[in-house]
């Protein structure tokens, strides 16, 4: 029969190998969300300040999401020049930016 010394000494190395599975589980979860967020934002033509779309300082892993179905296109406008960022799934335009393509050329 186990004194119960010996119980707790069985119960903290089974504790111990849930835990490391744990950690090992989240470690992985934050990974992957990591990559998949630096992912999206290489990817996306979008410049990084456009990607705020709520506005509120951070560029969620949803914003980034939406970031990457978006284009690009040159169009006239005032006599200048433009990047027009569109949705794929329209066309119709996200942003303008002038200042950017006017640099550029």
């Amino acid at each position: 029969m186990k004194t119960p010394k010996q119980k707790h000494l069985t119960y903290t190395k089974r504790m111990k190998g849930k835990l490391k599975k744990v950690i090992i589980i989240l470690c992985i979860c934050i990974t992957t969300y990591g990559g998949l967020y630096i992912f999206f934002i290489t990817q996306s033509p979008l410049p990084y300040k456009f990607m705020d779309f709520n506005k509120n300082g951070w560029i969620e892993l949803s914003e980034t999401f939406r970031a990457i179905d978006i284009g690009t296109r040159y169009i006239n406008k005032d006599d200048k020049t433009c990047k027009e960022y569109f949705y794929f799934k329209d066309g119709l335009s996200a942003y303008v930016d002038c200042e950017e393509s006017a640099k550029k050329l």
